[in-house]
């Protein structure tokens, strides 16, 4: 999934909601970037880029034992 626009930024915290339906279980990685439009007025390149990561394990199930006598 890729999602590129334009944003304005607000000083201070800023917060975006992405909205994906996994369709399989797994391991997802989530990668934010963030490109300035003047990489000149960047003065701390090294929070350009955050990332995360999501483990899916599946559709929940359930096993139900029962004694019969």
């Amino acid at each position: 999934l890729e999602n590129q626009g334009r944003v304005v930024l607000a000083p201070g915290k800023n917060v975006f909601v992405l909205r994906h339906r996994l369709q399989a279980p797994g391991f997802y990685e989530f990668v934010a970037r963030f490109v300035p439009d003047d990489p000149m007025q960047d003065g701390l390149v090294q929070n350009n880029e955050a990332s995360s990561f999501a483990f899916v394990r599946g559709r929940g199930r359930v096993l139900v034992v029962e004694n019969f006598r």
